[in-house]
């Protein structure tokens, strides 16, 4: 998380597993909530609509990797070619979203 950057660094926890009510998209270099949902858990916890998360669990985007080798799904995976693609930090931020575990999600988020 790049400390210098001006605004209000607030953490959430929305507990109860997914869906947790909300979208994420990637904006320049900033992954940002695009959507949230009203009634969701995500808006009963008061995120909201353009807030940058910097951090899932504990974990900084900003230090995701910069390439990973990704599997492709289970059909061409039969070729047992593994292709190596750019992981960018939307997706990164996706699956640390996605792989949550105990049913609690922890964001840091600079609004």
């Amino acid at each position: 998380m790049d400390k210098n950057v001006i605004g209000i660094i607030i953490n959430f926890v929305l507990k109860g597993g997914p869906p947790w009510g909300f979208r994420i998209k990637q904006r320049a270099n900033k992954v940002i909530i695009s959507k949230v949902n009203c009634g969701g858990r995500a808006f009963k916890s008061g995120l909201k609509v353009n807030d940058e998360i910097v951090a899932v669990n504990n974990f900084d985007v900003d230090k995701h990797p910069l390439t990973l080798m990704r599997q492709a799904d289970d059909d061409a995976q039969q070729d047992l070619d593994l292709d190596c693609h750019q992981l960018t930090k939307l997706d990164f931020t996706y699956q640390l979203i996605k792989h949550t575990l105990n049913r609690q999600l922890h964001l840091t988020v600079r609004r």
